[in-house]
């Protein structure tokens, strides 16, 4: 019984030194972000627009892929139900809600996980063990300027770019493939779903893209930064990261649709 109480205290402590190390890492890279920087722009730049590039526009196949499936399903179900229903509008917005509150964040935030988020704790912890990150700190370069910060800005634009890309593909790439089952015009499923759609729903999905890139990033830098004695210890700090950034992800997808829509 001492046992089982005393390894509940040492998660419990773990646990909590892993968020408050956590939480200082993503302030010290908010710091550096608010921060006007003379020298190394062009270097934030350029890591900058690689980063998006790795993680939008190398994405855009599979993102448009699952947001036309996901799309077709969810408008041909909605179409399905339509006699049962004597509003219309109860189908509009069913298809806002299941499509641009909901699935499309997950989506998008399980894509960048599984293709991005991944990589970025495979290679940090490869800097680390290989004592990158001590080279640069020696050469007097801000390890978290130079490296982090760029993923931080690359991966957040992306989570934004992401989400407008899914949405539109599904609301009107799965509208054309739904209509090859259906007799549903155009003007009327397009006038029906832009009613439905309110100031929350353009808010809400901007801040759960923002939360989402920076929780991704944070998160998986940190973990791979923290990989201290052998490379071994790399593929148990990109499950770690991958399983925590998507448990993280949900909560606060949760949290933010709750204050816009509860």
């Amino acid at each position: 019984m001492t046992g089982f109480i005393g390894n509940i205290g040492r998660q419990t402590i773990k646990s909590v030194d892993h968020f408050l190390g956590l939480f200082a890492f993503v302030f010290r890279m908010l710091a550096l972000l608010c921060r006007r920087h003379k020298e190394g722009r062009k270097m934030l730049y350029r890591t900058t627009v690689k980063q998006i590039y790795f993680t939008a526009i190398q994405a855009l196949p599979v993102v448009v892929f699952i947001s036309l499936v996901a799309g077709s399903i969810v408008i041909i179900r909605s179409v399905g139900y339509s006699e049962l229903v004597e509003d219309p509008a109860v189908l509009n917005d069913l298809i806002v809600f299941t499509i641009i509150r909901q699935s499309g964040p997950l989506f998008v935030a399980i894509i960048v996980i599984l293709r991005s988020a991944i990589a970025i704790t495979v290679e940090a912890g490869y800097m680390t063990i290989l004592k990158e990150i001590d080279s640069i700190e020696m050469m007097g370069i801000d390890p978290v300027f130079a490296v982090c910060l760029p993923r931080l800005l690359g991966i957040t634009t992306a989570m934004l770019c992401l989400f407008l890309v899914f949405d539109i593909a599904a609301i009107f790439g799965g509208y054309a493939i739904a209509w090859t089952a259906t007799n549903i015009p155009l003007d009327n499923f397009l006038s029906g779903v832009g009613k439905s759609i309110t100031p929350s729903d353009i808010i809400a999905p901007i801040l759960k893209a923002i939360f989402f890139g920076v929780i991704i990033t944070a998160n998986c830098l940190y973990r791979g930064l923290n990989v201290n004695h052998s490379i071994t210890e790399i593929p148990q700090a990109c499950s770690k990261a991958a399983v925590e950034c998507l448990l993280y992800c949900m909560v606060v997808n949760i949290f933010v649709s709750a204050i816009f829509y509860l």
